[in-house]
Parts: C-alpha cells; structure tokens; sequence
C-alpha cells in the first residue's frame, strides 16, 4: 500500500479557526503527500472550500439550519448518519473528537480501520491535574470531567486501531489510561508559513512577555501571573485571549496593574508575535498547542511547561522548559531572558529554525508514512 485513501469525520461547524484549522490544515497536507482524502464536517464557512470537503449542511441552507437547531447536536447526529452511510468495509476512517461511541461500534461492525485524533490528553489524565490545580486554588473542580465521560472515551480508544498522539505527553496520558500502545502514532502539530511568517521584530519598549490562548486555570495563567508579578521585570505582561470568569475573579488583583495587558481575542496573531520577545505558556493540561509552534517559527524564545512544549520546545536550547508549579524556576528563567538580550537571540533563532521542521507540510507527509506504516504492518 503506497497510496492511501482517508475518509475523515469532523463532526462541528467548521470555522477555519482553532481545532477546525488543525483538521483543514492535516487533510491538505496529506492529500499533497498522496493521500485521497473526503473530509466530512456539518458546515463551514464559505471561503474554507476545498476539493476534499464534504458539508452536511448546503451553504444556502446554514444560516437556516442553525437557527432551528441551536444546540448542535442533531446537526451533528445527521453528519453521522450521512459519514456512515458512505462508510464500506475494509475503509479507513479517520475520527476527530464529538464522534459518537454508537458511530465508533458501528463502523467497526462495519469492518472499518479506525483511525483517532487525539487532540489533549486522555480525560483520566486531565480530570487529575485540573483537580490537583482547583485544589490548590482552594476552589472546587469546575471542569466537568465525569466517570462517564472518561469510560466513553476510553471504550473509543479501545475501539481505535490507531491513534495519532500530538506530543510525548499525551501519549503517556494514553498508556496511563491503559491504551494498547502498539496504536499509539507518535506525531505533532505544526503551523503554516503564509499566516505566520516572521515580521521584523517592533521594539515596543521593555520587555514583552506574550501568552497566547484561553485565560484560565488549565492554561495556568494564574501561575504565569503570579511569576509576572514576583520576577519584577521592566516591562509589560500580554495575554491575548478570552478571560473566563474563574480566573477573572481568581486573580483580580493580578490583572489590575499597567503593566498586565488584556487585548482579549485577537485575529492577527503574528501581529503580537512581532512585538513580543519572549512567549511564556504554562499550561497544565494540554494535547499539542499550535500556539508554541507559532511562536518558535517567528523567532521568540520560549518559556513553557513540558505539556506546553508539545513535540517542540527543548529546554536550554529553544528557551525552557520548566514544571508549571515550579515558581522559582519561572522567576529565574523570566528574569534571565529579560536581562540578556543576546541569550534571547540565540535562543530565538534555534527555535525558528526547529520550527521548519513542523510546517504543516511535513508533519501531514510523516502522519501519511506513518499511517501507511503501522497499517501495512497490522496486515502483513
């Protein structure tokens, strides 16, 4: 088998953004490394059309539909029926998360090969670390991970006969959650040259921290903050993202000071990276965030935790990575970077040239062999 042919379901509204990007981006790769790829989703936006996509939604009839069904789920549901019904045996399936477990039972009666993206860690993992980080914020876990929801998770996996793991952390969530390993597709994510190429870098004077994402506990902003605040640096903290409302009332005293910069959602995201000299991102539970992929290909060191890292980031060499609760090690690496502008430099540089290795290009043609690989061998 050289070639191979994927019929891939995303079963959500397709924006072109967040987890819908990563899937447009992975089928485009492929297909250019040979794959044949149909690409299922329910909708999506009109500029997003490609050869390969398939919407369960007509275009004309969206706006309409949406507004019938608000909730998502039966627009879901149908996607399914329709992704099913093209389903033959001895098909390569390729799921993305909001698959449901009936759909999952279904094509393996059917005789599919099931393939899973996963896109964070396993749900035993993550509803471990979100306790342990509510905990020491003396709140209560508000992160609605049920016994229910690890159990329908895990019987997916199980069904799965392989499953792409973004980044060394997620595949160890797999094993503890005792995933057969001999599924586990060790691989990454990436970022495209066309939206991020790097600018000249605007001295906006100071130093510039950047963290790029949702504001909240999982993303341990909260513990960024308070580095921020101990490491006493001249300059000012950005965060560009959505601030829920946990962390808002969490860490208000935090957010109040000038030198803490909240731009909310912002669409131009090299437009930060550019103004940035460093990018810190703490995350406590994580799959494999394009964020930090973005940041290293526009020349930034970074600062992140090992499951910010996702398969890039290397410590001492990209920037450093460093245990999110590790306080002091935070302080020391804030401080170092910002007080050495020629260590930032050569930390930036090594990280831009790492990142070309994780174009999207490459990293859809070394899923493709991979695939190729471990399915040639499960039937050899």
């Amino acid at each position: 088998m050289n070639n191979l042919s994927l019929k891939i379901l995303f079963p959500m509204y397709c924006t072109g953004s967040g987890v819908s990007y990563t899937c447009l981006s992975l089928a485009g790769a492929m297909q250019k490394a040979g794959a044949d790829i149909d690409l299922f989703m329910c909708a999506a936006d009109r500029e997003l059309g490609r050869n390969y996509l398939h919407t369960a939604v007509p275009g004309c009839l969206k706006a309409a539909v949406y507004r019938i069904f608000p909730s998502q789920k039966a627009i879901r549901r149908f996607t399914e029926m329709l992704f099913l019904q093209e389903a033959l045996p001895g098909d390569i399936v390729y799921l993305w998360p909001g698959v449901s477990i009936a759909a999952y039972r279904k094509l393996k009666d059917i005789g599919c090969t099931i393939v899973v993206e996963r896109i964070n860690c396993h749900r035993k993992t993550a509803r471990r670390v979100l306790d342990e980080a509510y905990r020491k914020c003396g709140l209560p876990a508000g992160h609605g991970i049920t016994d229910a929801a690890i159990a329908d998770e895990t019987e997916k996996l199980q069904l799965a006969d392989f499953i792409f793991s973004p980044s060394p952390i997620v595949a160890a969530s797999l094993r503890e959650a005792g995933i057969n390993e001999k599924k586990i597709i060790n691989t990454s994510y990436g970022w495209d040259p066309q939206r991020h190429t790097p600018r000249g870098h605007i001295n906006s004077g100071g130093i510039t921290v950047l963290f790029v994402g949702r504001l909240c506990l999982r993303k341990g902003v909260h513990l960024l903050l308070e580095a921020w605040k101990q490491a006493g640096i001249r300059g000012r903290l950005v965060l560009a993202g959505f601030l829920e409302p946990e962390l808002k009332n969490l860490c208000a005293d935090s957010l109040g000071p000038g030198n803490v910069v909240l731009p909310g959602f912002v669409r131009d995201v090299a437009g930060l990276y550019a103004e940035a000299d460093i990018f810190a991102f703490p995350s406590l539970e994580e799959g494999g965030p394009q964020v930090t992929y973005e940041a290293m290909a526009c020349g930034l060191p970074v600062i992140v935790s090992p499951m910010g890292a996702g398969a890039a980031a290397r410590d001492g060499q990209d920037g450093y990575v460093i245990e999110p609760y590790d306080s002091a090690g935070w302080i020391a690496a804030l401080q170092k970077l910002s007080a050495d502008a020629a260590l930032r430099a050569q930390m930036g540089n090594t990280a831009r040239s790492r990142a070309q290795e994780f174009v999207w290009e490459n990293v859809g043609r070394l899923r493709l062999a991979a695939l190729v690989r471990e399915i040639n061998g499960s039937r050899a």
